[in-house]
């Protein structure tokens, strides 16, 4: 497996391997132990190393994309993450974004992305700060970056569809297996 990035979250961060990215048309199989939760998503255009490294650097090194995470059933371990097709420029407030959380077309959570640290790119500047300090190489170009889980992870039921709204950022969805 290879690292394709990183999943920030309240336990600290974790590596999110290429085995770990669900491709258009996955399907999962639901219960009470696997859980999503939205999440903005950064796919970062340049390296990103601190110390001194900024939300609005972050926003200025990346695009961000809709994101869905899928936890394990302490809501805490990401398995996998599902993002949106396309990544749009951070050029507005994502702070602001707003999200809604569906499953089989019922809204069952929103936030906005300021749940996350008060601004997603904010998670991820501490996090490439934190990595500079403990003499950990820099945040890599084409990496993707998780800021985070914007509402408590939702126990998924089958068969049906889980999704995440985010506005300009787009739907991102997984299929639910029974």
């Amino acid at each position: 497996m290879t690292t394709v990035g990183w999943q920030l979250g309240a336990a600290g961060a974790g590596e999110l391997s290429d085995a770990m990215v669900l491709p258009a048309g996955t399907t999962i199989t639901g219960g009470d132990t696997v859980k999503v939760a939205p999440q903005i998503m950064f796919l970062l255009r340049e390296d990103i190393g601190g110390p001194g490294v900024t939300a609005a650097g972050v926003c200025a090194a990346a695009s961000a994309a809709a994101g869905l995470a899928v936890t394990a059933d302490d809501g805490v371990t990401v398995t996998g993450v599902r993002f949106a097709g396309h990544a749009v420029p951070c050029d507005f407030d994502l702070a602001l974004v707003g999200a809604l959380l569906e499953l089989g077309g019922d809204v069952v959570a929103t936030a906005a992305g300021a749940a996350v640290s008060g601004h997603p790119a904010e998670a991820v500047a501490r996090f490439a700060n934190q990595r500079a300090a403990n003499g950990e190489a820099p945040l890599r170009r084409g990496q993707i970056v998780g800021s985070g889980l914007l509402v408590e992870p939702v126990a998924l039921s089958g068969p049906g569809e889980a999704a995440a709204v985010f506005g300009r950022l787009g739907t991102v969805s997984l299929a639910i297996a029974g």
